[in-house]
């Protein structure tokens, strides 16, 4: 299991070289779905070590997934770090981070409406359902301002309907569950 420590350690390891087996325990971050809080703040270290080696980048990348995937809060700065990294994967997986934390990245809704504004379609529609998983008002407010826009792509205004809508019905259970 790679949600120990220890084992942990070794593909962080092997993720350092610059072999087709560093490029594999690079992407099997990736996919870690369960952790360790030792292995979590292990993977949390990587990103303040800065990965090193030939797929340095490709382990950063699978490392932002694997926090995203386990909805590890503390590390939001770093996904909130990698909005503005000059590589749109790193910004992607900041962008989906963010979304997976919820409400505890609504401190970052300012972040994702800049990622926004420079990002392509893309970008735009994770963006648009990263601020609908954090929900709150301020990224309610912001889904609905967007929705007036007109120059936006097909599929990015769909997005913003499933994120209001989804919303929408958040707002309508708390209203019922506050009524009671």
């Amino acid at each position: 299991v790679i949600g120990t420590a220890d084992a942990l350690t070794h593909v962080l390891t092997a993720a350092e070289g610059s072999d087709e087996t560093a490029r594999m325990a690079a992407k099997s971050l990736g996919v870690m779905t369960a952790a360790e809080p030792e292995a979590r703040a292990k993977l949390l270290a990587s990103l303040d070590e800065g990965p090193s080696g030939s797929y340095a980048d490709e382990r950063r990348l699978e490392t932002l997934r694997a926090l995203a995937n386990l909805k590890h809060v503390p590390a939001k700065e770093h996904f909130a770090t990698a909005l503005r990294d000059g590589d749109t994967r790193i910004q992607m997986g900041g962008v989906q981070g963010l979304g997976r934390l919820g409400e505890a990245a609504r401190h970052h809704v300012d972040d994702l409406v800049t990622a926004f504004a420079g990002g392509n379609e893309s970008m735009q529609r994770s963006v648009v359902e990263a601020l609908g998983q954090i929900g709150g008002a301020d990224a309610g407010g912001v889904l609905r301002q967007m929705q007036t826009r007109e120059d936006l792509s097909t599929s990015v205004q769909r997005a913003l309907r499933m994120a209001v809508r989804r919303l929408d019905k958040e707002d309508e259970r708390e209203e019922r569950l506050g009524g009671r």
